[in-house]
């Protein structure tokens, strides 16, 4: 599981969305068991 808390605004959870969608890819593949090491 994940979860993403964010902010109660609209204008700042677009911020913060901003923010966290990049590594979201990376973070479900490593939900799903991937080995490939954080940063390689």
């Amino acid at each position: 599981s994940l979860i993403i808390n964010l902010p109660g605004s609209k204008k700042a959870a677009r911020e913060n969305l901003e923010v966290v969608l990049p590594a979201l890819q990376h973070a479900i593949y490593k939900i799903k068991g991937g080995s490939k090491d954080c940063g390689s």
